[in-house]
């Protein structure tokens, strides 16, 4: 569940996005920055009623001068950082959305974020129980519970005059996150918990779910996807594992989440090779296969915005994309697609 920061400091501005791909569904389209520049702001937010501070961080879709859209509401995703993480976890993601007309919001979970092990670096096997200290079923409460406001503030604050705000569109959510994030996605989005039947931590508005390394234990899994409802995408590799901080979730039992789930808007992609950090959408920097974790980012980034134009915009061409003739070609020789 581990997902570290970016290692600089990332200040408020403008990401100016790269030329207007070409239209239509296609891994090169898709998977190209959009035409819309981001603005990213760095921020933090005060839910009264807990006396908890979130740090948070937004990407927000800005048209560009004579380009269109700039009328346009944007759909919301709220991502949800691994253990260990922070607001600047998933950072390739948010931006990579929000180039496209999604408005991305990134909190920081104090309790399971980067505060459990920063000052211990060089000390492994402390940094590993700091980081078991901050797996808890209370961490997973706080987590949904900070999704849950944060939704309701951008409301609060739109309806107040903040104007980078006032054309999020609280009528198609969609919810994400890595590792511990998908966990807290997975709770969101409807997973039921058979040792406590009465927790239902669903949050009804959220309209899709996105899981990159989704988690499944204990033996009831029918009963614990089987009212999942939404549609769901789920990312993990062969390699998804981290033994010695969580010996219990294995490569093969990331798979066990959509192979519970319903059928109905239900897919999944396993990279042959990919490995837990693969995920983060922190950056690439000392990974052993440069080249290949590239080529894999490029099918996320194909992959994950034509889920949210499926099922956020209503874009055809997006769904039709998500297929085996679609993204199951474009993974051909890295990977596999499945679909129900």
């Amino acid at each position: 569940m581990l997902s570290f920061p970016l290692l600089w400091p990332l200040a408020p501005g403008r990401v100016r996005a790269q030329a207007e791909p070409a239209a239509g569904a296609s891994p090169e389209a898709l998977a190209a920055a959009g035409p819309l520049a981001v603005l990213v702001r760095r921020e933090d937010w005060l839910d009264p009623a807990r006396s908890r501070s979130l740090p948070i961080q937004l990407y927000l879709p800005q048209p560009v001068d004579g380009q269109a859209g700039r009328d346009a509401a944007w759909p919301l995703v709220v991502y949800s950082h691994g253990l260990g993480g922070s607001r600047d976890g998933g950072r390739a993601w948010g931006e990579h959305w929000a180039s496209h007309g999604i408005a991305c919001l990134h909190p920081q979970h104090p309790g399971s974020d980067a505060t459990l092990w920063r000052g211990l670096a060089g000390d492994r096997a402390a940094v590993q129980a700091a980081l078991r200290g901050g797996m808890g079923p209370e961490q997973l409460l706080a987590r949904v519970a900070d999704v849950r406001f944060l939704i309701d503030e951008v409301g609060r604050r739109a309806r107040a005059g903040d104007s980078g705000l006032a054309r999020v569109d609280l009528a198609r959510i969609g919810i994400a996150g890595h590792s511990f994030g998908a966990i807290t996605t997975q709770a969101l989005m409807g997973q039921r918990y058979p040792a406590a039947p009465g927790a239902d931590l669903a949050e009804p508005r959220a309209k899709a779910a996105l899981l990159f390394s989704p988690s499944a234990r204990g033996n009831r899994l029918d009963q614990a996807f089987g009212g999942v409802t939404m549609p769901v995408q789920c990312w993990t590799g062969t390699h998804d594992a981290l033994p010695q901080l969580s010996p219990e979730v294995s490569a093969a039992s990331r798979q066990q989440v959509f192979a519970h789930l319903p059928t109905g808007d239900k897919s999944q992609i396993v990279f042959d090779g990919g490995d837990h950090m693969l995920f983060s959408g922190d950056n690439l920097r000392g990974r052993d296969d440069p080249a290949r974790d590239q080529r894999q980012w490029r099918l996320i980034r194909a992959g994950t915005l034509a889920f949210w134009r499926a099922y956020l915009l209503s874009d055809g061409q997006a769904r039709a994309w998500l297929s085996d003739a679609g993204l199951g070609a474009a993974l051909a020789g890295q990977g596999q697609f499945s679909a129900k």
